[in-house]
């Protein structure tokens, strides 16, 4: 009764008449007790997927290291952009995402959402002024976005076609969001709005995991053998048969019984069936899934742990590959729901500060805000804030500097001269006791005056030189 009288109660808040058979709510599966099994004969839900430790660990890493990163609100201005501490939406990506939530919790349960179901929601709480002052995240298995007046839903107070989310409580009732309240964000996604499922298409990847590893825990605990077989000479009863079997299991079952020493009576002898593991490629079964897990997720396979083919140079370049691609995806997937949901609008946006994670060890770092000290695209204050160093209270710690025999292209006239080197190449000239005005003339140095004298003489110059 508790199933039919939770939809009956949820049917109260809103008028579906129908659901997509090929993807049915939420509540039509929990309904007719819907199962996820795999051909491997397991039945393939979140929690089972999240036991294992190569699901868990990418979906953990995502959300992690996602979470962990910086979300700066910038306003962009004629003269660049600048940082706008004063939005709503800083302190909700940079402390607290609600009252009871850090902004890092907050991302990191949203991407995991994402990660693993395709699309995570959160609710937007606005102020009087529509202006955002919190974020709830919403359990993406009890949320059903939908268009109003389509497939016959119908919503009291939403115009045709205007989309909506319907959201399941815990306590069983539904509670209708419209698209301005609710913030999706999803994975890859075959339209732009929901992501694929990983948990749905990978089920069957999913499943023999978890089929292996329960496989597995099974091996080990029956003495790590295959399964045995009591043979006896004499016909035994019912009650014969089962006191036998219980005398065994509780003799010999599980590994804090291995190895103990069996004293057979009355003919009884011992045999082995089934396939052992190592014919079975057991081993090998385990590590294929790991690594077709770790596709799934465009994981490294350092990320995971799985370090059977580790060196230190590969193991770096895994840290790089997996900041620059899988992180950076998801990173700019959140700046862009941002703007999407109207949290942040022009001028301002938001963009994820990626530094930390791709800065590499202290020697790269180093060298790398060298090269741009010397470019003169950083100070060193800048730098100090970014490594979070105090910062300097010397003048030039928040001057740009450059490079003495580093000069801009303007700097350079047609002849591919600068001023310098045309004032010397003057000088040299007149030395040699060439008239100004042709030598004004073959530098390009225009109607610059000059006094007639030749550089070490005392009276004007009147003969030309001969070249």
């Amino acid at each position: 009764m508790g199933r039919f009288a939770t939809a009956a109660r949820e049917l109260r808040y809103a008028r579906f008449v129908t659901t997509d058979p090929r993807n049915p709510a939420y509540w039509v599966q929990s309904l007719f007790g819907a199962r996820n099994e795999a051909s491997s004969g397991v039945n393939v839900t979140a929690e089972v997927a999240m036991g294992i430790a190569t699901v868990y660990a990418s979906c953990r890493n995502l959300g992690e290291d996602v979470g962990g990163l910086p979300t700066h609100i910038f306003e962009k201005s004629p003269d660049g952009r600048r940082q706008a501490l004063e939005h709503p939406a800083w302190p909700m990506f940079n402390g607290m995402a609600n009252g009871e939530m850090s902004s890092m919790a907050f991302k990191e349960a949203l991407t995991g959402h994402a990660a693993l179901r395709g699309t995570g929601y959160a609710e937007i709480q606005w102020d009087g002024l529509l202006r955002p002052i919190a974020l709830w995240p919403l359990n993406p298995a009890r949320v059903e976005r939908v268009r109003n007046g389509r497939n016959r839903v119908d919503i009291a107070g939403l115009a045709d076609g205007e989309v909506a989310y319907r959201v399941g409580l815990p306590d069983g009732q539904v509670k209708i969001l419209i698209a301005r309240d609710v913030l999706p964000l999803h994975g890859f996604s075959p339209d732009g709005i929901r992501g694929y499922s990983i948990l749905s298409l990978a089920r069957e990847s999913f499943g023999l995991a978890a089929a292996a590893q329960e496989f597995g825990g099974r091996f080990f605990g029956n003495d790590a053998r295959p399964g045995l077989y009591l043979k006896s000479d004499k016909a035994l009863s019912d009650n014969a048969r089962k006191n036998l079997k219980e005398s065994w299991d509780s003799e010999h079952r599980g590994l804090e019984n291995a190895q103990r020493i069996a004293i057979l009576e009355e003919g009884i002898d011992v045999g082995t069936i089934g396939v052992p593991p190592e014919d079975a490629q057991f081993l090998q079964t385990r590590q294929f899934q790991r690594e077709d897990i770790q596709a799934w997720f465009r994981m490294p396979p350092s990320k995971v742990m799985d370090l059977a083919h580790g060196t230190y140079a590969n193991v770096e370049q895994d840290d790089i590959s997996y900041s620059k691609w899988t992180l950076r995806a998801w990173t700019n997937r959140w700046d862009g729901q941002l703007a999407v949901s109207r949290i942040v609008t022009p001028p301002y946006y938001a963009e994820t500060n990626l530094a930390a994670a791709m800065a590499g060890d202290a020697k790269s770092r180093g060298e790398f805000y060298g090269l741009l000290r010397n470019a003169g695209a950083i100070t060193s204050n800048q730098i100090a804030d970014r490594e979070n160093f105090p910062r300097s209270a010397a003048p030039g710690a928040d001057e740009l500097w450059y490079q003495v025999n580093t000069l801009p292209a303007s700097a350079f006239d047609e002849r591919g001269m600068t001023m310098p080197q045309k004032a010397k190449a003057a000088l040299d000239l007149l030395k040699a006791g060439y008239v100004a005005s042709g030598v004004n003339e073959l530098l390009g140095l225009g109607d610059l005056a000059h006094t007639g004298l030749v550089p070490g003489s005392t009276t004007p110059e009147t003969t030309e030189a001969t070249p």
